[in-house]
């Protein structure tokens, strides 16, 4: 799906609501999300997953699509299928379709009926063959483990008992790769912290952001986070009340593996600082520490290459 397959959503959905609703609908959607309230019971309205649609789900496909990216560039592994537990409209099902193809099997597994229904017709209208499963993720029995499960902005809407309860059976639901993504904010963040230990004592292998399986290094005011630019429609500026023609969507992530080996590659935290003749790379490193990595025009070939890494990126 690119930008032009969302605008010709957009127009077909536009016409089943009214501006004035619609931007009411957003304004008390966005004000929920502000205030870290679940949304479950609001999505059993048609026209907040509509609103959902217009303001929430470019970004979520956005990075849905940046961290399978991601995934797919540094480990150069060919998915076939696919687990979207919690799909919402299926995000990460069609990132996966559009970086591996139209042949990748999705299975979308959502307990929201007005959810699941858009995301159907979003799937039809795009052409694109999936398999849903209106349940819990949380209780799903007899999942059949594919190629990658992954769990998108869910992790807010738990308890830590639930986290548990889901902690306890995730190891089940794929085979190579499991990918968490939550907003990047720092109650997103703690709660990867908090997976991220559970999982690391159940025996997997963290592959990204994190080049360790140590402690880590940020604290604070510091947390491990990410940043998305995505394109805005003008209606989305006008639901937003936004002038830019883009939006910065910051999202923090992990991936795990059963198999694969970590390539313990520095990781770049923030934006490179460029100075006359360097480059200032804050990365997190293979020893578990946050440091300073400089880069100088005296080794030309890896000055060049490192001009085009920015945040988010490995460090060779």
């Amino acid at each position: 799906m690119d930008f032009k397959d969302y605008q010709d959503l957009s127009d077909l959905f536009l016409k089943r609501i009214s501006f004035a609703k619609l931007k009411a609908f957003s304004k008390s959607l966005s004000e929920s999300y502000r205030a870290g309230h679940s949304t479950d019971v609001s999505f059993k309205e048609n026209d907040f997953v509509l609103a959902y649609f217009f303001t929430r789900f470019p970004a979520t496909y956005a990075v849905a699509k940046e961290v399978l990216g991601r995934l797919q560039s540094e480990y150069d592994q060919q998915i076939q299928s696919v687990l979207d537990l919690g799909a919402g409209l299926g995000s990460f099902s069609l990132a996966a379709h559009s970086l591996f193809g139209l042949d990748v099997q999705s299975y979308l597994v959502e307990d929201n009926r007005e959810m699941l229904s858009l995301s159907k017709e979003i799937f039809n209208q795009l052409g694109i063959i999936g398999f849903w499963q209106k349940e819990s993720y949380l209780t799903i029995q007899n999942v059949k483990p594919l190629d990658i499960a992954c769990l998108g902005y869910t992790l807010t809407e738990l308890s830590k008992k639930e986290i548990d309860q889901l902690l306890e059976r995730v190891s089940d639901y794929f085979i190579k790769f499991l990918v968490i993504v939550e907003p990047g904010t720092p109650k997103g963040y703690q709660n990867l912290m908090y997976v991220r230990d559970k999982l690391l004592k159940k025996g997997l292998n963290l592959l990204m952001p994190c080049p360790h399986h140590l402690k880590c290094p940020l604290s604070g005011k510091d947390w491990c986070h990410f940043i998305k630019r995505l394109p805005r429609t003008s209606l989305h500026k006008q639901l937003k009340g936004g002038c830019l023609g883009y939006e910065d969507e910051k999202f923090s992530y992990l991936v795990f593996s059963k198999t694969t080996q970590s390539s313990e590659k520095d990781r770049v935290l923030t934006y490179p600082q460029k100075a006359s003749g360097l480059l200032r790379f804050r990365v997190c490193s293979a020893a578990g520490v946050a440091q300073e990595k400089i880069i100088t025009k005296k080794d030309k070939s890896m000055y060049k290459a490192a001009k085009k890494l920015s945040w988010g990126d490995v460090l060779f």
